[in-house]
């Protein structure tokens, strides 16, 4: 999709939509996101979570990259 993509707000990045391509990233605050909507063309999104820990442990892992 020419003008379609995923923007994240935070590293100030938009991820192209192509074709066959996968993008994983963390489901948190750091990756906030939104998407590129295409005025002509079509896009598909499907998401998922992988939960790798408990919410207190990953307010600890932010508090110490701060």
């Amino acid at each position: 999709v020419p003008d379609g993509g995923t923007e994240f707000l935070w590293q100030q990045y938009c991820l192209p939509a192509e074709k066959g391509t996968l993008a994983i990233f963390p489901a948190g605050l750091s990756h906030i996101h939104r998407g590129q909507i295409s005025r002509d063309h079509r896009k598909t999104i499907a998401t998922g979570w992988i939960n790798a820990g408990t919410l207190a442990a990953y307010k600890q892992r932010l508090q110490q990259a701060a």
